[in-house]
């Protein structure tokens, strides 16, 4: 706002100074626009502190800067030279391992979840065991059940997880045998709807 107030009185003083020069002589040579420039300096210059003084008050106190030294140590962190102030990245899915070059699996993820083999994940309820002894036994028993996950976060942990564990695994005296297979629902359903025919 304060460059264009100054930009408009610089034009004004110029376009006035320039119609009082045509009013007295049509006839502008190089001499006479040298003297011209040298009346203008001052105004110049006048408006050059002000810019100074403006960016040095107004925006330093806004904009941090951040200096690099190239011949420092890059291995030591200090404040001035990290990108995201009070924030530490968080890095917990290995893209490619330094022996095999695979995507590797987020161990815990596997500790606490569960695939089932038509594609949701299964979890116990958070806060299970504690205060056990404040609870009734229909709480308890329902806090020892599991709870699916939602699609966002089946997702989520599909992508956390190596393709070995999204296929489907037949483990000996699975508990979970039964509820591998969902065939009430069109999106899960493997073998296609029996037919049934009315009676003629």
């Amino acid at each position: 706002m304060l460059s264009r107030f100054f930009s408009a009185t610089l034009r004004a003083a110029v376009r006035s100074r320039f119609i009082g020069e045509i009013g007295q002589s049509q006839k502008c040579g190089f001499f006479e626009r040298k003297n011209f420039l040298q009346e203008f300096k001052p105004i110049v210059g006048g408006c050059r502190g002000i810019f100074s003084v403006v960016s040095s008050k107004g925006f330093s106190q806004n904009v941090k800067t951040s200096p690099i030294s190239p011949h420092g140590n890059l291995l030591t962190k200090s404040v001035e030279t990290t990108v995201l102030n009070g924030c530490t990245p968080a890095r917990t899915v290995i893209k490619w391992t330094k022996s095999s070059g695979k995507r590797q699996t987020v161990k815990t993820v596997l500790k606490r979840f569960y695939r089932l083999n038509w594609g949701i994940w299964i979890r116990t309820k958070a806060g299970r065991h504690r205060r056990r002894w404040r609870k009734s036994g229909a709480n308890a028993r329902r806090s020892r059940q599991h709870v699916f996950c939602n699609s966002t976060q089946s997702w989520m942990l599909d992508k956390m997880v190596s393709p070995y564990w999204r296929k489907p695994k037949y483990w000996v005296d699975d508990p979970y045998t039964p509820y591998h297979k969902r065939e009430e629902f069109w999106a899960t359903r493997k073998n296609p709807i029996p037919l049934i025919r009315k009676p003629s």
